[in-house]
């Protein structure tokens, strides 16, 4: 299971991206287009 730890507030369009890419197994590639494309924050995913 992927926990998600915020540290900033999203907008409604990138919390269903981010959704979106969980469900289809694509994190990790969205995790790297946020870190270059959001530039409010970072978000960290943990594995258990």
């Amino acid at each position: 299971m992927i926990n998600i730890r915020e540290r900033m507030l999203l907008s409604h369009e990138e919390h269903i991206a981010i959704l979106n890419a969980l469900r289809t197994g694509n994190a990790e590639n969205v995790i790297k287009q946020m870190d270059v494309h959001f530039e409010k924050g970072r978000i960290e995913l943990f594995t258990p």
